[in-house]
């Protein structure tokens, strides 16, 4: 568990899709992560055994293609250096839920098994 400003991050442990994730996070009371800066993502990574593994993060584009936004219903926007240089591509038309991949952005198919870290707020 890691503690930043007024949140906290916990590693959720073991692989899920992105909506079992997201549904287990808030059963915690939080939500899968937001980080709209490189250092917030670092920040919740670091409760993570390998930073540079995939990681389900809050933002998807489930209701409007290209739009990303958070699980935790945050108006923030993401800072554009964060994704994969070519990310997000929204691959075979299917990839709307956000992942962390060597601690960049990349847009995956929500049915893939990942980790995940969730954030809970103080």
């Amino acid at each position: 568990m890691g503690l930043r400003g007024r949140k906290y991050y916990v590693n959720g442990g073991g692989n899920k899709t992105w909506f079992e994730a997201r549904d287990n996070c808030e059963a915690l009371g939080g939500f899968l992560v937001t980080a709209n800066t490189p250092d917030e993502l670092a920040a919740a990574l670091a409760v993570t055994p390998n930073p540079d593994g995939f990681y389900w993060l809050g933002g998807n584009d489930l209701e409007t293609e290209g739009v990303f936004t958070w699980h935790s219903g945050e108006r923030q926007t993401i800072d554009g250096t964060m994704w994969k240089v070519g990310h997000p591509d929204n691959y075979n038309g299917n990839q709307h839920c956000m992942e962390s991949y060597f601690r960049k952005l990349n847009d995956r198919g929500c049915h893939f098994y990942r980790k995940y870290v969730c954030e809970i707020l103080l």
